[in-house]
């Protein structure tokens, strides 16, 4: 068994460190989360020599060493595993139709140009707009210091260019976070019964839509973008954690 293990993690710590260097070449490490790769690669890898040293009669562990590292591990497995199958749950279900609202939220802008995740949701927002014609839509997202315009402002324009009137797009350029994008957005809804629409990543739309009905969204569903091949694990991984986070500081 503990050859058996020796295996898992060797071949585990390889995989993040491939998976780190495609990072690497797409989006580059060390923001968002992205360090997590090469710290899984090492810590799976150490193990793995560990447990290979062991087979090889080097050395020993003792078991009250191994068996709470061995649960406690299991546990994190186990929470991760049952996080993930809510957010694929959330992220796969259709919206509601002909919503009152919906809450596009923002993501990174490459100078005045939607990022690649970014454009998955527009594209996703301006389909549903377009079946859903009396739908006004909320552009959510304010300007970070490495982006040329408001998230909002990118997603507006790209929404008009998608051939939605201008009209039907109001704008939220002050958030900062997901649960900004929610409270700044809530202020533009007058109508708190009125049926929203959360537009995000498929990876983001659980967490989106828990954090909209503990702000008071009483009729909320989610339409979720897909958010690239490349990254798709990557987000998923976090959005895991970043769940955790948020339930362990009180915004869930």
């Amino acid at each position: 068994m503990t050859a058996v293990f020796g295996v898992f993690f060797t071949v585990l710590g390889l995989l993040a460190f491939f998976y780190a260097a495609l990072l690497r070449r797409v989006v580059g490490l060390g923001r968002n989360f992205t360090l997590f790769w090469p710290g899984l690669g090492c810590a799976s890898l150490v193990t793995a020599l560990i447990l290979w040293l062991e087979v090889l009669g080097f050395c020993r562990v003792p078991a009250m060493i191994w068996h709470p590292l061995a649960v406690a591990a299991g546990t994190l497995f186990l929470l991760i595993l049952y996080l993930e199958a809510r957010i694929l749950r959330a992220g796969s279900r259709s919206p509601v139709e002909d919503a009152d609202y919906c809450i596009v939220l923002g993501c990174k802008v490459n100078g005045e140009r939607p990022s690649t995740a970014l454009r998955y949701r527009i594209e996703a927002a301006a389909e549903y707009l377009r079946e859903n014609p009396r739908t006004v839509a909320i552009a959510s997202g304010g300007q970070g210091p490495d982006e040329g315009i408001s998230e909002a402002l990118c997603i507006k324009r790209e929404l008009v260019d998608a051939g939605i009137a201008e009209g039907r797009i109001l704008l939220e350029d002050h958030s900062t976070s997901t649960m900004e994008n929610i409270h700044y957005s809530r202020e533009l809804i007058r109508d708190r019964e009125a049926r929203v629409v959360m537009i995000t990543s498929n990876y983001h739309v659980y967490r989106g839509m828990e954090l909209a009905r503990k702000a008071g969204f009483s009729r909320v569903s989610g339409l979720g973008a897909e958010p690239g091949p490349v990254m798709a694990l990557h987000y998923f991984v976090r959005e895991a954690f970043a769940l955790v986070k948020d339930y362990l500081v009180g915004n869930l």
